[in-house]
């Protein structure tokens, strides 16, 4: 989960899914040779053009229903690992694919569609980080 704070207040960075257009977070699959949460930084760059400091603790998972074929659909479990962002790149590989904004994470909890998600989006608390 990309994050940062700014006056103070949590913001939570979203991304527009590719075939749906729904708000997520920027996620994926395990990337061979990597672990989750380096491959969580892999993803979070190609799909939101960011750059930060990885916490190495993942904050929960939630699970999601995604669309495979027309009449299948796959249940997939995320663990989230938060990432606060430290640069927002202009160029990054799904620039042209995909939309990102910035939101108070109250905000972002009601955007996003997966009810795990936005639970782990209100309970976030980047105080409580240890890294």
């Amino acid at each position: 989960m990309c994050f940062r704070v700014k006056a103070g207040k949590t913001q939570i960075l979203l991304v527009t899914s590719r075939e749906t257009k729904r708000w997520v977070i920027p996620k994926g699959w395990l990337i061979p040779g990597k672990t989750a949460a380096d491959s969580a930084v892999i993803e979070a760059f190609e799909e939101a053009g960011v750059q930060g400091r990885l916490f190495s603790k993942s904050v929960g998972g939630y699970t999601y229903s995604k669309s495979v074929h027309r009449a299948k659909s796959l249940t997939c479990l995320v663990r989230v690992y938060p990432l606060e962002v430290k640069t927002l790149l202009a160029k990054f590989p799904e620039r042209h694919q995909r939309k990102r904004k910035w939101f108070a994470a109250k905000r972002a909890a009601a955007m996003v569609k997966a009810p795990g998600l936005a639970k782990l989006i209100l309970r976030f608390d980047p105080q409580g980080l240890n890294d």
